[in-house]
């Protein structure tokens, strides 16, 4: 499914019946202004670049989970028309989950969100059981498109794009250096093989050789107490 188009480098030529126009000075802007006669004219073989180049696209998932929590959203969901369906006992699925591995927020609002200006994922393959009052999505729908084009993040009008899920941009958990010390000589103690992916890191990685702080979050992230929602898109897809 096409998510996106982008304009055409070459144009096409039209004629387009319009309204003529005058610029005329102003005594107020010390500029010219455009001012419409009112009277009919062809404009010919006027140059149109076209959105008909494919930007982005995406393989249509068989449906979308959501957590109850997503309120807000599955509430925007129905009132589109979509077909939203509650779990009423647990079920294990499948599922992809998708995590941010870039991105950028706009510099100012817009229409009330600060929208992302841009996003890359990375995508991984896993088991979730679902508890009751989660809520699928299928996209095997009437509407079934506009679900996609609402929940996949990389289309230009998805909630993502909205900025409808802050909270995964949070982190709730943090660190000091006293307490992870001890935590990382103990996981290097019962974990030997990290030592050697530790040193494969910090050489292929300058960012990490030269930031203290980037070296113990090397190995939080591999810790229980690292935050488990942190960057992670909140709808789960379901392939």
């Amino acid at each position: 499914m096409v998510l996106s188009y982008k304009a055409s480098e070459q144009p096409d030529f039209t004629d387009f019946k319009g309204m003529a126009y005058q610029l005329r000075p102003s005594e107020i802007s010390g500029d010219s202004y455009v001012y419409w006669t009112g009277e009919p004219k062809l404009y010919e073989k006027l140059p149109v670049y076209w959105d008909k180049v494919v930007d982005k696209e995406v393989a249509v998932p068989a449906a979308y989970w959501l957590p109850p929590e997503q309120h807000q959203v599955i509430a925007r969901l129905k009132l589109h028309g979509i077909d939203v369906t509650p779990l009423d006992k647990s079920t294990k699925v499948s599922v992809q989950q998708l995590s941010v591995a870039e991105y950028r927020f706009a510099d100012k609002p817009f229409e009330g969100h600060f929208m992302l200006q841009e996003a890359r994922f990375s995508k991984q393959t896993v088991s979730r059981t679902f508890a009751p009052g989660w809520v699928k999505v299928s996209t095997d729908q009437a509407l079934g498109r506009l679900a996609v084009a609402l929940l996949e993040p990389t289309a230009p009008d998805s909630f993502f794009s909205w900025g409808f899920f802050p909270g995964m941009f949070e982190r709730t958990e943090y660190f000091e250096p006293y307490a992870i010390e001890p935590l990382i000589a103990r996981m290097l103690a019962q974990q030997p093989e990290l030592k050697v992916q530790f040193e494969q890191a910090l050489a292929q990685d300058e960012k990490l050789r030269s930031n203290p702080r980037q070296r113990y979050n090397w190995f939080y992230q591999k810790m229980p107490y690292y935050d488990q929602a942190y960057l992670k898109y909140p709808v789960l897809v379901e392939p």
